[in-house]
């Protein structure tokens, strides 16, 4: 009796899986790794998308306060020039400014060459590092940009509370500006044209690359610009 059983478990033991049942162990793998596949690759997505979109806000509040710091700084020993600051929208508001064209012509590397419609191509790790070679490069060796930022502003009102056109001097001691960020790929695909308000989606796909990463306004004034506090207020109140 001893000698049948360890014969039966010897033979059972040897024989391994057969085919179906190793047909049924690849399909149920599969199954598992089809629901839980999506789910991680929502989350990695969702990570790389929160990323890119505070990397946009910093950006962001980078050209406002560089902005606040020509007007408070040079303001105190030398008369700042309008070109130091945004360029300014023909737009009834703010929000109503017209995004960048959706294409190469839509942006520049070169500050001096900005319109309240031409973005500003703003390098990420050649900028912070320092170093002009520091970048993504195309199949041509040319550096690719990570961002598009859109810089406008408005008039802006002088320390009597004159409204101050685009080209007069003294420049505004107080104004209103905007800023957007874009994803840089937005400018090289897509046919519809670039949007003003933020994406509500939480992923960025070909089909709403179009919407802005970060969009903010602000207001920017000296501390000492003599404006009362009616004056600010109308300006606080100016979209």
């Amino acid at each position: 009796m001893r000698l049948r059983l360890s014969q039966f478990m010897r033979r059972s033991s040897d024989e391994g899986l057969t085919l179906i049942e190793s047909l049924v162990a690849i399909a149920i793998i599969g199954i598992v790794l089809a629901a839980i596949a999506p789910p991680l690759l929502i989350a990695a997505a969702t990570r790389v998308q929160n990323q890119r979109t505070e990397q946009a806000m910093q950006i962001a509040h980078g050209e406002i306060n560089r902005v606040r710091l020509i007007v408070e700084r040079r303001g105190e020993q030398e008369l700042y020039q309008a070109g130091d600051l945004p360029p300014v929208s023909t737009a009834s508001s703010l929000q109503d400014t017209p995004a960048p064209k959706r294409d190469t012509t839509g942006f520049t590397s070169d500050r001096k060459q900005l319109t309240s419609t031409k973005g500003l191509a703003i390098y990420v790790n050649r900028d912070a590092k320092g170093n002009p070679l520091d970048c993504r490069r195309n199949v041509k060796n040319e550096c690719i940009p990570d961002f598009v930022v859109q810089l406008f502003r408005q008039p802006g009102i002088t320390a009597e509370g004159v409204e101050n056109p685009s080209n007069s001097s003294p420049p505004p001691n107080a104004f209103r500006m905007g800023v957007r960020v874009y994803e840089y790929q937005a400018f090289l695909s897509g046919n519809s044209p670039l949007s003003t308000q933020r994406n509500p989606l939480s992923l960025t796909s070909q089909n709403n690359l179009q919407h802005p990463l970060a969009v903010v306004y602000t207001t920017v004034a000296r501390s000492q610009s003599g404006l009362s506090l009616e004056q600010y207020r109308q300006l606080l109140d100016k979209k």
